[in-house]
Parts: structure tokens; C-alpha cells; sequence
């Protein structure tokens, strides 16, 4: 005995249409153009985006970090210029040493 009464055999066809529309509509939601693949993709895309803005926010705070120190800081020019440059100071001298050549065993 079941619970639901038989439907009519006219009925049938548009059961079985009305059936293949849900399928055909859910297969669409999931993997057609727009759908949940689509949507998970895009939501990745963002998050790696973010974190590049992230990072690109960082470095762009620590270069002007560098450029008020160098506007305002004589000691941090002074390192730079001793360090890139090599510059010495007035009165320092040079010692210049030669690494020892590799013997082979």
C-alpha cells in the first residue's frame, strides 16, 4: 500500500519533464558558467589577490619607513653610503686583506 495515490498516466509525462527540468537545473547551478565551481574559483582567486595586496601594502609602509630615514636620519645615509658605496670617513683608514687560495686535497 502506498502512502501517495497513483497519479494518472496523462500526468506521468509532466512528472518525468517536471523531474528532468530539477536535474538538469541542478547540474547547471553546479557546473554551468556561473555556478558553484565558478563561484569556489573566484572566491580562491580573491584570497590569493588579498594576499598580495597584503604584501604589496607591507612593502609600500617599509619603503616609506626608508624614505623619511633618509630625508631625516644623516647616520642611516651614512650606513648606506659605507655599505653600497664604500665610502670611508675622513681620517679612517683601509685595510684590504686576500683570502687565502683553496688548496685541493
Amino acid at each position: 500500500m502506498s502512502l501517495l495515490p497513483l497519479l494518472p498516466a496523462k500526468y506521468k509525462g509532466h512528472l518525468a519533464l517536471l523531474a528532468a527540468g530539477i536535474i538538469a537545473l541542478s547540474i547547471t547551478a553546479v557546473t554551468g558558467e556561473h555556478g558553484l565551481f565558478h563561484l569556489l574559483k573566484l572566491q580562491d582567486e580573491q584570497q590569493n589577490l588579498e594576499r598580495i595586496v597584503f604584501h604589496l601594502q607591507q612593502n609600500n609602509e617599509h619603503q616609506r619607513d626608508r624614505i623619511a630615514r633618509l630625508q631625516s636620519d644623516d647616520r642611516y645615509i651614512e650606513r648606506i653610503a659605507r655599505d653600497r658605496l664604500g665610502l670611508v670617513g675622513q681620517g679612517e683608514i683601509v685595510y684590504r686583506l686576500r683570502s687565502a687560495p683553496i688548496r685541493p686535497r
